[in-house]
Formats: C-alpha cells, sequence, structure tokens
C-alpha cells in the first residue's frame, strides 16, 4: 500500500511540473545551484546588477519582499512606473498624440506625461521575468485610464537620491545571488538578498526579493 501511495504521490508530482511548464511557469530550482565564484562588489558585474536593482529603490529604502512575479507585480507597479517616468520623462511627456487622445476621453485630468500599458508590461516582463498576465489598475501615485489603455500621474517625480550599497555577488550557472542594502542620506536599509536570473539574451531579471536575515 505504501509502494502504491508513494507512486501516486511521484506521477502527481511529475504531472503537476509538466502542467505548470506548459502554462510558461519556470520550475527549474535554482536556489539548489552552487556558487561557483565571487565578484567584485564594485566591479562589472556589480554595476550590471545594480542597474536591475535601481527599479525596486524609487522612493523607499524600505523595500517589498517577493517571491514570485505576480507578487511583484502587485508590490512593485508605483515603484516601476516611477522609474520609467524618471529615466524616460521626455518620451513620456513627449507622447503629445496620446496625450491629446486621453485628453479628450478624460477631460477632467491635466494630462502632461503619459506611459502606455504596453511598455508597462514589457518593462514588468523585462525587470521580473515570468509571462503571467499584468493585470492593469490605479496604483498609489499612478491612475489607469483603461479608454486610451494607459498609465497618468498628476506628480512630477522627485529626483532619486537613494543609493544601492552591494555587499556580496555569488555566481551560480544560471544566477546571481546579491545581497545589497538601500541608502538614504539620513538612514540605512536592512540587507536584502536578491536572486537574479541570467537570460540566454545576457539579460537580467530578478527572480525573488528577500530580507538576507530570512535565507534558510
Amino acid at each position: 500500500m505504501k509502494k502504491i501511495i508513494t507512486l501516486i504521490l511521484c506521477t502527481t508530482m511529475l504531472s503537476s511540473c509538466s502542467l505548470a511548464q506548459k502554462l510558461g511557469f519556470d520550475t527549474y530550482d535554482y536556489m539548489s545551484e552552487t556558487v561557483t565564484s565571487l565578484h567584485d562588489n564594485n566591479g562589472d558585474v556589480a554595476s550590471n546588477v545594480s542597474e536591475i536593482l535601481d527599479i525596486l529603490t524609487t522612493d523607499s529604502i524600505e523595500l517589498i519582499t517577493f517571491e514570485n512575479m505576480t507578487d511583484a507585480i502587485k508590490s512593485y507597479r508605483d515603484a516601476v512606473l516611477t522609474y520609467m517616468l524618471e529615466t524616460n520623462y521626455l518620451k513620456y511627456s513627449g507622447n503629445t498624440e496620446l496625450i491629446e487622445r486621453a485628453a479628450r476621453e478624460y477631460p477632467q485630468y491635466n494630462i502632461t506625461q503619459i506611459i502606455p500599458q504596453s511598455e508597462f508590461e514589457s518593462t514588468m516582463y523585462r525587470y521580473f521575468g515570468g509571462s503571467v498576465k499584468i493585470t492593469h489598475k490605479d496604483g498609489g501615485r499612478f491612475k489607469y485610464l483603461s479608454g486610451v489603455s494607459a498609465y497618468i500621474s498628476s506628480v512630477m517625480p522627485a529626483p532619486d537620491t537613494l543609493e544601492t550599497e552591494i555587499t556580496y555577488i555569488g555566481e551560480t550557472d544560471k544566477t546571481y545571488r546579491v545581497k545589497f542594502r538601500v541608502h538614504s542620506d539620513i538612514a540605512i536599509s536592512d540587507e536584502y538578498f536578491a536572486l537574479i536570473i541570467k537570460r540566454d539574451d545576457g539579460t537580467l531579471y530578478i527572480k525573488k526579493l528577500l530580507k538576507s536575515a530570512d535565507l534558510a
């Protein structure tokens, strides 16, 4: 009987993994890989990694942890939109055709910059991987306009004064294991751990964010 139950459980697990893979979920156990090399906290790898982490640190040294893309979308919608507006303000304030269309559709708003939902989606996939469907809705600082499929904000993004200090970078076959802190002018965050995945094309994305103290 025990052998039969074990066989059923194994078959169920294999079927679940197969279904997850067919649905586009990444079931690979990245955390099981062995660290094969360490990198300088101020070197070229650290510079590339810092560019990825910058999207998390737009307005606070306290970061919300996540273990999948769905949670990342929920927690970092405003941060990603803020990052996009900060780094491409001229682009999103200069999209006059879409701004004028949105102004006609929503005359109650003073629209001076606008971010198309397609560009928000591509940015989320670029930085957080995955292929889950993104649900669009209002955030804390951004409003979603379904009539033109775009986001607007009435607040001009403040200059980002936060800095990321990398304290550890370990490399495995498919990942970088990164520990870091976030600095403001007056405070320093707890140490965080980011599992960063290396894509085949050389780009990176954040798979998981935890507090270092919570690592098993």
